[in-house]
């Protein structure tokens, strides 16, 4: 089922980038959509966005995974899973 997947999702990319690069229907909708997107966006939900996209970076997930590997060490004595972590 995974390797039916991987071949799918595959397949659509491939699809969207020889789109892409043949300037073909799909890229053909994506830049007016972007220019409406870019003309309605507003301050404070840009803000909001940033925000959330801060949750990704490297000076929160490294601490997080830090402290989670500790706490299957210590408190769940998994020191099989805090390596793989």
């Amino acid at each position: 089922m995974g390797l039916a997947a991987v071949v799918g999702f595959g397949w659509l990319f491939g699809g969207i980038t020889e789109d892409v690069i043949k300037g073909d229907e799909l890229a053909a909708r994506d830049s007016p959509v972007a220019a409406w997107l870019a003309d309605h966006r507003v301050d404070w939900l840009t803000a909001i966005m940033r925000a959330i996209t801060q949750l990704g970076s490297l000076r929160l997930i490294v601490p997080l995974v830090a402290l989670t590997a500790l706490l299957l060490l210590v408190r769940a004595r998994r020191p099989d899973a805090a390596a793989l972590l």
